[in-house]
């Protein structure tokens, strides 16, 4: 390997590690710039915390609350918790329940509504963008109850992007490919002989009567 192409080797891996490593500053610090400052503190979370306490009454579907639970008078129950005082971007949910192994999450973002699993006595995420209401639907038969439920809607989770991230490699790269396509304008001036003449005249060594001839 010439002494040459070694070089240039090293100049791209430089630049790599520095477009990398921008490129990962920007996504963590920038991009989430609100979780990183709740994490260390310097900031207070906008979290919230939901329990059955929070559930609408008027939500309630095939099922009534019973001594603090939820229980199904029939299959297809379902509750919501609704009217968050903030849009959340990621939601976390938590159910206890002897009977009921899982329950379909049901969250609203703007007009539409996704669903999700949520496994009983495991911590689960659902992130996504703006949640204004959340609708738990379970029982597959009467008699199903749920006697406890976490919910922490938070709108600064952390997400790291590798779409957004990879993105900016790519227009780095991209840039620094145009750039080393474009060469110097010739503008046909002999540079050269310009600065002889003008070293002829500067130079000092010449003798005094040679330079008046």
């Amino acid at each position: 390997m010439s002494g040459m192409n070694k070089k240039k080797i090293i100049k791209n891996a430089v630049f790599a590690l520095i477009v990398v490593a921008l490129a990962a500053a920007l996504e963590i610090c920038a991009f989430n710039f609100k979780p990183v400052t709740v994490s260390f503190g310097w900031r207070e979370s906008g979290a919230r915390t939901y329990t059955l306490a929070d559930v609408d009454e008027a939500s309630l579907v095939n099922c009534s609350i019973e001594n603090g639970a939820l229980v199904a008078s029939s299959a297809g129950a379902s509750f919501a918790i609704e009217n968050f005082d903030l849009g959340f971007d990621a939601i976390r949910a938590e159910i206890s329940s002897d009977t009921v192994s899982s329950v379909t999450v049901v969250y609203t973002v703007g007009q539409d509504e996704k669903r999700a699993e949520l496994v009983g006595g495991a911590s689960n995420t659902y992130v996504d963008d703006d949640a204004v209401s959340v609708r738990f639907e379970f029982g597959e038969k009467g008699g199903d109850s749920i006697s406890a439920l976490t919910l922490i809607a938070d709108g600064e989770q952390f997400h790291f992007s590798w779409a957004r991230f990879i993105a900016m490699i790519a227009v780095c790269v991209v840039t620094r490919a145009l750039f080393s396509l474009q060469r110097p304008i010739d503008y046909g001036i002999d540079t050269s002989s310009v600065g002889k003449k003008e070293g002829e005249k500067a130079d000092p060594a010449l003798p005094e009567t040679e330079k008046k001839e």
